[in-house]
């Protein structure tokens, strides 16, 4: 798992600098790209549907400027919800959504 999280790294800074920042969405969906390039097996699935529902969620939102937090913690639990969805795991399954649930609980709580 760390050389794929390495790879993915290094892809994403192989290709920041062409990721469009005009708009989350745009900028999310550059970053999904360089992590489905840069990261193979099941994780690198894993995080490519969770930044794909991230970048889905910020493009519905009606953002007329940078997005607020609780747009963004609905985007991070979005893409959550997805990784769970596709995955077929749930938190405490001992997966990467042990990870990720409390953290969009927390956002949502920040929020």
């Amino acid at each position: 798992c760390g050389a794929t999280l390495q790879a993915g790294g290094r892809a994403v800074l192989a290709d920041c600098a062409s990721y469009a920042l005009s708009h989350p969405a745009a900028a999310v969906a550059g970053l999904c790209y360089s992590v489905s390039r840069g990261m193979g097996g099941t994780s690198g699935v894993l995080y490519a549907i969770f930044l794909s529902s991230v970048r889905a969620e910020l493009a519905n939102a009606s953002l007329a400027a940078a997005p607020t937090s609780a747009q963004m913690a609905a985007a991070f639990c979005a893409g959550a919800q997805a990784v769970g969805r596709y995955g077929g795991a749930s938190e405490g399954d001992r997966t990467m959504l042990d990870a990720l649930l409390p953290a969009a609980a927390a956002f949502t709580a920040a929020a």
